[in-house]
């Protein structure tokens, strides 16, 4: 299973401002319709809770930057006109 943990946030540095309000209200608006979306940090206890057993949780931290150029036409681009 995999889950992506909806938190913007730096590693070398303090989060900016705006982007702990971003997380902050993401997180309030997500409440209010009923849909977490930060809930990958329970995903263990709940599987354990409905029987499985042996689960183990491996976390990666995944940078979020531009790829090498040598993989740039590699990957698929969204084009929108209006």
């Amino acid at each position: 299973m995999q889950e992506h943990d909806a938190w913007i946030s730096a590693l070398n540095k303090e989060t900016p401002p705006w982007t702990a309000y971003w997380n902050v209200t993401l997180n309030e608006a997500s409440a209010m319709f009923g849909k977490y979306l930060n809930v990958a940090n329970k995903h263990v206890e709940w599987m354990n809770e409905a029987g499985f057993v042996d689960v183990n949780d491996k976390t990666f931290q995944v940078g979020k930057h531009h790829p090498p150029k040598s993989c740039q036409n590699t990957i698929p681009t969204l084009t929108y006109t209006n």
